[in-house]
């Protein structure tokens, strides 16, 4: 029996021996790998016969079929599809190198908006995404958002002429505030700002994500998602996604050096970068970038022609006012005053030095390390964000021991930026793609003030001091994720091809503020009058320290099913909870149909949700700033949770609820030009802003400031979900490139068309009385500008670039349109309107050597500046002529460089 057992098992065995040596018999094997000449093509598409598959991350493919006589089909988004014959004998193994040529029409591939492994040209895309690839562009920007703002017309970053406007710009996306725009970096997410915009300028209230502490010279491309994707990539994602992805050549050298100036003769910058790849341990590759920036000072000031010496009160008669100002201008010019450079108006001394190292290791065939770290340090010497300091008003502002002419507070930030991403991802025999990684990102502010004084230190006469230390900020980030991703199916049940892609996200938020030192916020003597705290920026109290976290949970759900070469489908849902607001879900349903070879649609709808920052629930300061152009009052922000937000009435903050949506076509008319136009519409519930002043000249307003304990702060404010906001608007982007004998010339015209208006009730503080007076306080008429109108309505940006062996000419033109400024008093400081601009820029390159190339160019090469203020009462008594907190672009004028470029 036992015999008969191991016969039949031999039986069997032999049979399956037998079995499997005639199936290789009659398979061969094709095997090859993808290439444009120069570099290999990673996902690009084989089909051979029934089977289809994808080149990996070296280009190589193999397939194994039976044998016979085939069409092999090549194709790779950007390139023209390759079709030939094949084929394919018994027991045999073929090598082939297939070598991809661009179509010409197709240049712009795009990763972003879709986790499909199948790549696409943005005029392919389901929804509208630019691509800037930085190489390409002409060498006449340093700064990232210089160079997004010159390409993006839906992008803005205005260059405010004072305060911190230089060093940390706000960015906006079709118009929407700074930290709805979803930022990443190698596909992970960006830590915002420490410190929450609380300058009076575009971007009021809202903590974004600082662009620059990125160095160009770092990136490879930048992909601008302009649509609602908070169902794809998270919760901030309502205007759209920024994503940067660094450089990861090897064998090259890359040397800038940037040096020009205004042509006022002022505002000298400097920058100069280095980028270097190697191979690490033969397989991988390390990519190094160090970069150094500094800006010097600009003045755009008016000259000052109020008193400085004497006060002048309103009630005095013509001739004690006439009698006042002889006495002030005598003594002005006894003490050599000077009136004309008063308060500086322009740009910010800023150092900035990054360091970036981006890396990857393949540990396995189909396993890779990837890693990225980035530091970032900067220093800013501040002269401008705060008014003068008179001795006229030394009774309550001004030391006259320390200075008997007054004072010019100066802040000096220290802001140190750091970001880790460290990685692993694969592929799995069954061809799932995952991925699991770890980042953390810090972001820290210090300041401290010098020529400065605690005015109610006045008993200390020349003891008193004069540099304070104001205490620090520290926002930091750390987060967890695993992603997976597999195509699994092409080429049947009548689909072309279905992707499916799912994964979770940990994130934790962590936000704290540290105290400054005694004498930069306490009051010495709260019986005199005289103002606490440092003047320029008072410091932490103990009294606004916090130290406070949060848990962030999200998981993901995105499926894309190509029906058929017309029609494309992706749907997308993520659940988010945050354990301090609870749980939402946001979807995405996108959709793209191709009519014919020359025109497409595509349109989508998605809500999302933004959750407050931890910076705008938490922050608090009392401090002195200016109430409208000349007053300075003690102002205080207080948390959301304190109990004076309370006393007022403010609700606690919920997060902001949106709904988007948008269409659009694509048109490519011939290899050589192509259009795209797309519509959107977004709606954002209870959005979250920062209030206005809440003054104590309304009764009910000082008796809750008077009964909480503050009683020499003059005027509050909040972060509250005060409004509701609509956006409308229209993108349009048409490409041409010509060939005209030896060159070829490439144009570009690209516009947004923006609006945004409010509508629904308003919310209001509930303890105060219900009427339209108090009503208006949290969202006053300058507020409601800032939402409204701070933005150009419309943008347009044309490029033209000219290319001839070692010349290549660039021109630029960008129309900025109409904006408006509105003030809470339009009786004091009546409204201004700044009529639009065109800005023109050009430069010139010459490829010297082959690895030496140098660039002239200008920006604002016209010398156009915003228009001057119409009206007096908004001048600061003659100190800023220009409408710094409104104007679309900076008060700076021409600007001229020379570039050096190396390369080897």
């Amino acid at each position: 029996m036992t015999q008969m057992f191991y016969s039949r098992k031999t039986i069997i065995l032999f049979c399956l021996l037998v079995i499997a040596h005639f199936a290789n018999a009659q398979e061969g094997k094709i095997k090859g790998r993808v290439t444009n000449g120069n570099e290999v093509l990673p996902a690009a598409t084989i089909s051979l016969g029934s089977k289809t598959v994808l080149s990996d991350a070296k280009g190589e493919f193999i397939i194994s079929i039976k044998p016979g006589r085939y069409v092999i089909t090549v194709s790779y988004a950007g390139y023209d599809k390759i079709e030939g014959t094949v084929t394919v004998e018994n027991g045999t193994e073929q090598s082939i190198d297939l070598v991809m040529q661009s179509s010409g029409q197709m240049k712009d591939v795009i990763v972003l908006g879709s986790r499909s492994l199948k790549e696409r040209s943005n005029l392919n895309t389901a929804v509208p995404i630019d691509l800037i690839q930085l190489s390409k562009q002409p060498t006449r920007q340093v700064e990232l958002t210089k160079i997004i703002i010159n390409n993006i017309p839906s992008f803005n970053a205005t260059a405010h002429g004072f305060g911190q406007g230089k060093h940390m710009l706000p960015a906006s996306l079709r118009g929407l505030g700074p930290d709805q725009a979803l930022v990443l970096l190698n596909g992970r997410r960006l830590h915002p700002i420490a410190s929450p915009w609380t300058m009076a300028v575009n971007g009021f209230g809202t903590v974004g994500v600082d662009l620059n502490t990125i160095p160009s010279a770092a990136i490879e491309t930048v992909e601008v998602l302009r649509d609602g994707a908070a169902a794809q990539y998270g919760s901030d994602a309502i205007a759209g996604v920024i994503s940067l992805q660094l450089k990861k050549t090897t064998g090259i050298t890359s040397i800038d050096f940037h040096a020009g100036q205004y042509y006022e003769g002022d505002g000298e910058a400097v920058a100069f970068s280095i980028n270097h790849g190697f191979k690490f341990i033969k397989k991988g590759y390390l990519n190094f970038t160090g970069q150094f920036r500094f800006n010097n000072y600009t003045q755009r000031t008016g000259i000052y022609d109020s008193s400085v010496y004497y006060i002048i009160p309103q009630n005095a008669t013509p001739r004690q006012k006439d009698s006042l100002r002889n006495l002030d201008n005598q003594k002005v010019a006894e003490r050599g005053f000077d009136r004309a450079n008063l308060r500086p108006v322009g740009d910010n001394k800023v150092w900035n030095t990054s360091f970036v190292m981006n890396g990857g290791y393949p540990v396995s065939t189909n396993t890779n390390l990837f890693w990225t770290s980035v530091w970032n340090y900067r220093f800013v010497r501040d002269r401008g964000s705060s008014l003068y300091r008179f001795p006229k008003d030394s009774a309550i502002q001004v030391n006259m021991r320390l200075y008997p002419d007054g004072f010019l507070p100066i802040l000096e930030s220290t802001i140190p930026d750091i970001t880790v991403i460290g990685g692993i991802d694969g592929l799995t025999n069954s061809g799932w793609r995952w991925d699991a990684s770890v980042s953390v990102g810090k972001n820290s502010n210090r300041v401290d003030v010098k020529n400065s004084n605690n005015a109610s230190q006045f008993a200390d006469g020349s003891n008193a001091p004069t540099e304070f230390y104001t205490g620090k900020q520290i926002f930091l980030q750390a987060i967890n994720n695993i992603n997976f991703s597999k195509e699994l199916f092409r080429n049947k049940h009548s689909i072309r091809s279905l992707n499916v892609a799912f994964g979770t996200e940990l994130r934790i938020d962590h936000y704290r503020i540290k105290e400054g030192e005694e004498a930069s916020w306490k009051n010495y003597s709260p019986a005199s009058g005289r103002l606490a705290g440092a003047q320029g920026q008072s410091g932490f109290a103990p009294e606004n320290v916090i130290n406070k976290s949060r848990r962030v949970i999200a998981g993901y759900g995105e499926i894309e099913m190509e029906k058929s070469e017309k029609l494309l489908l992706n749907a997308a849902a993520r659940y988010e909870y945050y354990s301090d607001y609870g749980d939402n879900l946001a979807g995405k349903l996108a959709i793209r149909y191709r009519f014919s070879r020359h025109i497409l649609w595509r349109g989508s709808v998605s809500n999302g949700f933004r959750a407050p920052a931890l910076q705008q629930r938490y922050y608090s300061l009392v401090t002195t700033i200016a109430s409208n152009s000349t007053t300075l009052l003690r102002t205080g922000t207080f948390s959301n949770d304190h109990p004076i937000a309370r006393a007022f009435g403010i609700a606690p903050l919920e997060a902001e609820k949106t709904l988007n949506f948008s269409t659009g076509i694509t048109s490519s008319f011939s290899k050589n030009i192509s259009i795209t136009i797309d519509a959107y519409w977004i709606q954002v519930k209870d959005r979250i802003i920062y209030s206005g002043n809440i003054r104590d000249s309304f009764p009910e307003v000082k008796a809750i400031l008077t009964n909480s304990g503050f009683t020499d702060v003059r005027i509050a404010r909040f972060f509250s979900n005060a409004i509701n906001t609509r956006t409308r608007g229209l993108d349009i982007i048409i490409n041409g490139n010509w060939p005209v004998k030896n060159a070829v010339i490439e144009t570009s015209v690209a516009a947004n068309f923006n609006k945004t208006s409010l509508y629904g009730a308003v919310q209001y503080a509930k303890n105060l009385p219900d009427n339209e007076k108090f009503r208006n306080l949290l969202v006053n008429r300058e507020e409601r500008c800032r939402v409204e109108n701070v933005y150009p309505r419309d943008k347009i940006i044309l490029n033209i670039s000219y290319r001839r062996d070692k010349l290549k000419i660039n021109s630029n033109f960008t129309r900025y349109g109409r904006v408006l400024q509105r003030s809470n008093n339009p009786f004091m400081n009546p409204d201004e309107e700044y009529s639009p601009k065109i800005l023109t820029a050009l430069n010139v390159s010459y490829k010297l050597r082959s690895w030496l190339s140098l660039t002239l160019g200008a920006e604002n090469m016209l010398d156009i500046y915003p228009d001057k203020h119409k009206h007096k009462n908004n001048t600061a008594n003659g100190v800023t002529p220009y409408g710094m907190n409104f104007a679309a672009f900076g008060v700076n004028g021409g600007y001229y460089f020379i570039n050096t470029s190396l390369r080897f």
